[in-house]
């Protein structure tokens, strides 16, 4: 799966604000310990050749079958220790669900599906769950897609 959509809503939202976001090339610093999230939006002043953040808002991972583990319990626990983190979101590849956990609600999760929409409220962006999938061919997408396709058309007719 590609996380560029959500790269692109990110940066297309805070285009002229204070905050940014960076791919995987950008490490996360926690204590002694470096990470690579996929996707992740910094809202202070970062140097144009900083090489590491240790002040991330939101951290995105994309998950798979190798990584789920590491992202859900590792990176998870030591994530939620940053004092700037906000949002952290595990978007699956293999299903179309979403997981978002937030700081203003006490770290629980919130599952998130096709036909729903995400609120980031740190950043103030409002983006769908079939916008982060678009493109995307795992069974849930395509079975979503052809149910839109024959609702739209009952509709029409």
């Amino acid at each position: 799966m590609s996380y560029c959509h959500v790269t692109s809503s990110f940066h297309m939202h805070l285009k002229g604000k204070s905050c940014s976001s960076m791919m995987s090339d950008m490490k996360v610093k926690i204590d002694d310990c470096y990470f690579y999230p996929d996707v992740l939006v910094d809202c202070s002043d970062l140097a144009d050749d900083s090489v590491f953040t240790e002040t991330p808002t939101i951290i995105v991972e994309v998950l798979s079958k190798s990584t789920r583990q590491i992202e859900r319990v590792i990176k998870r626990e030591k994530y939620l220790q940053i004092p700037t983190l906000q949002e952290y979101i595990l978007i699956e590849q293999g299903i179309a669900e979403i997981e978002v956990v937030c700081r203003s609600q006490n770290w629980q999760s919130h599952f998130y599906y096709l036909g729903d929409h995400i609120t980031l409220n740190s950043i103030g962006l409002s983006i769908s769950v079939e916008d982060i999938y678009d493109r995307v061919k795992n069974e849930d997408v395509v079975t979503w897609l052809e149910k839109k396709a024959l609702a739209e058309q009952n509709v029409s007719n």
